[in-house]
């Protein structure tokens, strides 16, 4: 009965371990912060919707959208805001923490299967440590954003499912064997 027990203990640690995973890369898949520009000499509006590697950006004047962009990577990260515009992550002086959170968002990843393959106690400890990492970084940006500019934030589902993977990955570590 003890050795069912056990093993159903293990199956379980494991299973949180692999759910925290699926947060996490869910997380990287979503976006994790929008952002409402407003321009207080026109009456238009920017709708930014952040991720780590990528935003979407919509840009409304009098409540009727205009324009859709996405953007990517060195383009998202390092290109320079243009005169009435949102304000760039370089300009917001962002675009090396959002670097930062893409690279421990994959880093928690490969701690998490890490984790998830391997026995030793240290090892399950460090996909939470990368996750709240991650969860700071989210939270020094918005802070820096809010700091800078005009704007309306909310968080979105990528900062949630950091946040419960997270949780996931501090069960899966301190489950007694």
């Amino acid at each position: 009965m003890n050795e069912c027990k056990r093993n159903s203990q293990i199956s379980l640690r494991k299973i949180l371990i692999a759910l925290a995973c699926c947060f996490s890369l869910a997380s990287i898949l979503f976006p994790f912060l929008t952002v409402t520009y407003y321009s207080i000499i026109r009456e238009d509006a920017y709708f930014v919707n952040y991720w780590s590697y990528k935003a979407t950006i919509t840009y409304t004047r009098l409540g009727h959208a205009f324009k859709n962009e996405t953007i990517f990577f060195d383009t998202y990260w390092f290109e320079v805001g243009k005169p009435y515009s949102y304000p760039s992550l370089a300009d917001l002086k962002v675009s090396w923490i959002t670097i930062t959170v893409f690279l421990a968002e994959i880093l928690t990843l490969c701690f998490g299967v890490a984790a998830f393959l391997m026995k030793k106690r240290k090892i399950k400890v460090l996909p939470f440590i990368s996750c709240l990492s991650v969860i700071f970084l989210m939270l020094g940006i918005m802070t820096q954003i809010q700091g800078q500019t005009y704007c309306q934030q909310k968080f979105e589902l990528g900062f949630w499912l950091t946040s419960a993977s997270a949780f996931l990955f501090l069960l899966g570590a301190f489950l007694r064997r």
